[in-house]
């Protein structure tokens, strides 16, 4: 039948959800297994009472296993705003103590103003488990002058829906944190996570993302990880 088809829409506002994020590095010293265990039930515990988090809450993001630092995570969890990532500081810290055993260190944590791209909602996946995905979490260096607001432009509707439909993306976290940006992807595993990055620079090119780039080298890794939604919303 003739006719002309709608415009596909997105489950989330043009532009991605305005959020704050904490990026959080750490490195953990027991077997890994036995590290996600205690960390499953950790995120039992502290993420039902995170004020303002959103849902999908959070992605936790493990090394691929021949990787250097095979001992280092990043876990990215985006709230509504920054008052709400640092007002849960506290409710955080005391979780990170709870493991300080299993930890090298402190974790290191930075609070970044952003914009999250929660294409999938995980249905079919319990509130508070954790959901196994692949991830990555790349640094990109900005000309001196870029805002977020000039980086959240490359994140326009058709681009999401191209990243979508060719590469499988189910969430993203895009933000500024002085003169670098900081993208975070989650596909359905890490095989499809490091699918596009033979084409990465054609895709950012596309985007018009190499144009705010300030020429020095970018760093993407990707590895196995995990997404943690608050609720079913």
């Amino acid at each position: 039948m003739g006719g002309v088809a709608a415009k596909e829409t997105m489950p989330y506002p043009v532009g991605g959800i305005p959020c704050a994020a904490t990026v959080t590095k750490f490195q953990f010293k027991t077997d890994k297994e036995e590290f996600i265990k205690k960390l499953a039930l950790s995120v039992q515990d502290i993420v039902p009472t995170l004020e303002g988090a959103l849902s999908p809450t959070m992605a936790i993001q493990f090394p691929h296993p021949e990787a250097n630092d095979v001992n280092e995570a990043t876990v990215i969890a985006c709230y509504e705003s920054k008052a709400h990532a640092d007002g849960n500081i506290d409710k955080v810290k005391a979780g990170w103590a709870d493991m300080k055993d299993d930890l090298v260190g402190e974790p290191v944590r930075m609070v970044v103003e952003g914009a999250c791209f929660p294409i999938a909602k995980f249905p079919f996946d319990d509130p508070l488990s954790l959901i196994p995905v692949g991830m990555s979490f790349g640094t990109y260096p900005l000309k001196g002058d870029v805002t977020l607001q000039d980086f959240k432009k490359c994140f326009s509707s058709e681009c999401m829906a191209m990243l979508r439909n060719e590469f499988g993306l189910l969430w993203m976290w895009v933000g500024v944190s002085g003169s670098m940006g900081i993208i975070s992807t989650v596909y359905s595993c890490e095989e499809a996570c490091a699918a596009p990055a033979p084409k990465i620079g054609k895709v950012m090119k596309q985007m018009g993302a190499l144009d705010l780039m300030d020429g020095s080298p970018y760093l993407r890794v990707v590895g196995p990880g995990f997404m943690v939604k608050k609720t079913n919303a």
